[in-house]
């Protein structure tokens, strides 16, 4: 069984985030994890017995979590000076700007003298300041082969807020809230994965004085996150009223928001609140009308639907195509909607580079063998694409970018 593709680094046998896709590829050699929650990692556990590239705050967390062997772990860090060679490769990790320890792959693969640079980025948050990192400001110079970008949110219908206009909506709604002494005690509880919507907990903490409960588990888990302000943001003590609980503690979110007030009523009396103000945070509580909606019951409270993601929106996806420019774009997710995908870049790839190549191809005799390929069931990506989406914003993304070129 081949790599898929868009886990693949092209001339090499390396795999990013498919350790159970891939643990019996036979062209499989290197296996890389951009961070640790379990839709990548996947496969591993304590069995797993091969080694494997990731940054020091996710081993750290897979080995607790999964009872992964530290001996397999092989670090590679944003703050690292010099890219760790791997098999000949040149590798370097920067900030995904996602959870604790996520990275984006940087890959510069040498063939036949000619260097070619691959980005995988994991799940990531495009920041218009990722374009001040001098790595991925080289790959932009020296222009980029494929980028492998995380499509979690690829529709013009997921164009959420920043999430500083998220976290200030959480804050604030807390300190109205805690201004209304009318209303008796409230207890404030934030879903959340293992890792991750840290920056809202940190903001809640510094503007209420207060610690944030969560179990044990969690809190040991969470102090594995290089975070030290975070550490001491935690307590085991469940008399604050600011809580942390599981995803899906107030509701279910897919296919839409369902609210389960049986567990609100029961989090409400177990800790003797008048009411609950919980908050549900992710990308998919926006639902294109309002930013931020309520659910509310009597007598049991309110539930919060924040749009605050730690995946790109679709803007952002844009911005980044739009600044490092790649020959192509491979989907990560929603792979089986690729093609649509796609069209959403036109004129943001290089596609005379890309097609310079594909003619460079054709005469040389390689066609023959890429359609044989296909035939066979390789995954190959389109370039570009023939929608109006990117094309429209592209002028204005590059624009505020010259200085950083």
């Amino acid at each position: 069984m081949p790599i898929p593709r868009h886990k693949s680094v092209p001339g090499t046998g390396f795999v990013v985030d498919g350790f159970r896709a891939c643990a019996s590829c036979k062209e499989a050699t290197t296996f890389f994890l951009t961070h640790a929650h379990g839709d990548h990692y996947d496969g591993l556990s304590e069995r797993w017995d091969r080694p494997f590239y990731c940054s020091t705050i996710t081993g750290q967390l897979v080995v607790r979590k999964l009872g992964v062997k530290h001996e397999l772990l092989r670090h590679i860090d944003p703050d690292d000076e010099d890219p760790v060679t791997v098999d000949g490769v040149r590798v370097r990790a920067i900030c995904a700007n996602h959870c604790p320890g996520a990275v984006q792959f940087l890959f510069e693969v040498v063939e036949s003298g000619e260097t070619r640079r691959y980005i995988h980025s994991g799940d990531m948050r495009w920041n218009k300041s990722m374009m001040e990192n001098e790595a991925l400001r080289c790959f932009r110079k020296e222009k980029t082969r494929i980028l492998f970008l995380d499509t979690t949110y690829c529709n013009p219908k997921h164009k959420f807020p920043d999430q500083t206009a998220s976290i200030d909506y959480v804050v604030k709604t807390i300190e109205d809230r805690e201004r209304d002494t009318s209303r008796g005690r409230a207890l404030y509880v934030f879903t959340s994965y293992n890792i991750g919507k840290e920056r809202i907990f940190l903001a809640v903490h510094r503007a209420t004085g207060k610690k944030l409960y969560a179990p044990p588990d969690k809190v040991a888990h969470l102090s594995l996150c290089g975070i030290d302000e975070l550490t001491g943001a935690l307590t085991e003590d469940p008399r604050t009223n600011l809580h942390l609980a599981k995803w899906g503690a107030v509701g279910e979110t897919w296919p839409y928001f369902q609210p389960n007030w049986s567990n609100v009523e029961e989090l409400r009396a177990r800790h003797g609140a008048e009411e609950v103000i919980a908050f549900v945070c992710t990308g998919w509580a926006y639902d294109g009308k309002a930013e931020f909606s309520t659910r509310s019951r009597a007598g049991l409270g309110t539930i919060h639907l924040v749009p605050y993601s730690e995946h790109s929106s679709f803007t952002e996806l844009l911005e980044y195509v739009a600044y490092i420019k790649p020959e192509e774009v491979v989907p990560t997710v929603n792979v089986k909607d690729t093609q649509k995908m796609l069209k959403h870049f036109t004129g943001l790839t290089d596609e005379s580079s890309a097609k310079r190549r594909f003619l460079a191809q054709f005469s040389g005799g390689k066609l023959a063998s890429e359609r044989k390929k296909q035939k066979k069931g390789v995954e190959v990506g389109a370039k570009g694409g023939e929608g109006l989406e990117g094309a429209k914003v592209a002028s204005e993304l590059l624009e505020g970018q010259q200085e950083l070129m």
